[in-house]
């Protein structure tokens, strides 16, 4: 099954001697299907739209409507090492994000490729865990997590308590919980430069669990 995408290229022209950092953005259960323009209504490529500049790719991949981001495994490891043959791209600066459906499925390709990712950002798309996975695999990867207190569709209670999972590993990912509901969770977090900042500034290998630099944000 072919993975249909778009990306965007950085703002600027000379790439860093390693190459450009690469944002990747799983979206939600909405936007599946055949419709790439579905892909501009939330997260990164809705920032740049509105203006927002970015220093890295922005790639974004579309989920088929008949199935789900888990299910994808292979086709996305496929399409990922696609773009780094065809794309100056630096293979430790690679950061997933998504939304609702897209942020289970960050976490699930995480669990799989551990070693791949420099940061994770999941946006109102996390369950209670299932008990079938060692979160541990995830303690070396730097983490911003986002929920909002008033989603009845993707509760802050999976967010929470997957971060005390974390804790029990020896790490402690940021938190931020907004004060609002599930569509409007990710508007307000992908409008954040301080996101994307975050996003860029990470490297694998740069990361160390005793981090005191996370920290728990509650916005209303």
């Amino acid at each position: 099954m072919p993975i249909h995408y778009i990306i965007e290229p950085p703002n600027e022209s000379d790439p860093p001697q390693a190459g450009w950092p690469l944002i990747i953005f799983l979206h939600g259960t909405t936007e599946r299907g055949v419709n790439l323009q579905k892909l501009t209504r939330r997260g990164p490529l809705a920032y740049r739209a509105d203006g927002g500049r970015f220093s890295c790719y922005v790639a974004a991949p579309q989920c088929p409507a008949t199935t789900t981001w888990n299910h994808l495994n292979d086709e996305l490891r496929q399409w990922l090492d696609a773009l780094l043959m065809t794309h100056p791209i630096d293979p430790n600066r690679i950061t997933l994000t998504g939304f609702s459906l897209g942020g289970s499925g960050i976490l699930d390709w995480a669990y799989r490729s551990p070693d791949r990712f420099a940061a994770l950002v999941p946006v109102a798309g996390l369950d209670v865990a299932d008990g079938k996975r060692n979160p541990c695999v995830l303690a070396s990867i730097p983490m911003w997590i986002i929920a909002g207190r008033k989603d009845k569709v993707v509760s802050a209670s999976g967010a929470e308590a997957f971060i005390a999972l974390m804790k029990s590993c020896g790490t402690e990912p940021r938190y931020t919980l907004y004060d609002t509901n599930h569509v409007e969770t990710a508007k307000r977090a992908y409008r954040n430069p301080e996101l994307y900042n975050w996003m860029l500034s990470q490297s694998k290998g740069n990361f160390s669990t005793t981090n005191t630099s996370n920290h728990t944000e509650l916005i209303f």
